[in-house]
């Protein structure tokens, strides 16, 4: 078992705010006393697509 989360950003840029990045981090450690390890937290935003694991995009939109 594997856990990708997703959630976007309606108004605003793709890139985390802090609040992602803790709940990130919690929510990573959470499932590791578990035994599940976290594949990635995709951000999509009005500029793209973003990838907290790699901390880059992986797509942007060019219409921005």
């Amino acid at each position: 078992m594997y856990v990708l989360l997703a959630h976007n950003h309606p108004q605003g840029k793709a890139k985390p705010s802090e609040e992602d990045v803790i709940g990130t981090r919690n929510i990573e450690n959470l499932l590791k006393t578990l035994g599940v390890p976290l594949v990635d937290h995709i951000i999509v935003g009005i500029d793209g697509v973003f990838g907290m694991k790699n901390n880059e995009f992986y797509r942007t939109f060019e219409n921005y």
